[in-house]
């Protein structure tokens, strides 16, 4: 049986990645003493909230989602608790697990945005309901090949179309 919550090293992990695709610019701006007034500070600046935003923007969405989620996935169903509330699916009537994320959260590729690392997996059953489960839920991408049967597991390398709908 694997349980799987958000906690703080999930948080961190994604902060720490964000402020990494930031530092070269923040060093820029640091190294040659770049104030708030001259023109290339403020590309430097507008590079910096470009960077930044779309990942906080996935983060915090990803998080008003997850805070009060626990995912249980022991041999036959998958419980999902959710403020009190728990809902079990048996695993059986899975029908597939759309992974979609960028080609970088297999580590293949290097990660050149600050929302690479962000994915979600929607999980498909027989009935037609279909659950979201974040990054911040899982972690590591190769969490979710050891959670989920290797067999239901497909990928969608999509960048920009991070932020699910949430139907539940």
């Amino acid at each position: 049986m694997i349980t799987i919550q958000t906690n703080l090293s999930k948080h961190l992990i994604a902060i720490i990645i964000a402020i990494l695709q930031v530092s070269p610019l923040l060093f820029v701006a640091i190294y040659y003493n770049i104030g708030i007034t001259d023109l290339s500070s403020k590309i430097l600046y507008a590079g910096i909230i470009f960077c930044a935003t779309p990942a906080l923007i996935i983060h915090l969405d990803y998080y008003l989602e997850d805070r009060h989620k626990k995912v249980t996935i022991s041999k036959n169903n998958i419980s999902i608790d959710r403020r009190g509330k728990v809902f079990t699916y048996p695993l059986e009537n899975l029908t597939k697990v759309t992974v979609v994320g960028s080609k970088s959260i297999e580590g293949f590729a290097r990660i050149f945005f600050a929302t690479e690392p962000y994915y979600y997996a929607e999980l498909e059953f027989t009935d037609g309901i279909k659950l979201h489960v974040t990054c911040l839920l899982f972690g590591d991408y190769i969490n979710v090949q050891k959670a989920l049967p290797r067999k239901y597991i497909w990928r969608i390398y999509d960048k920009f179309s991070l932020l699910p709908t949430y139907k539940y």
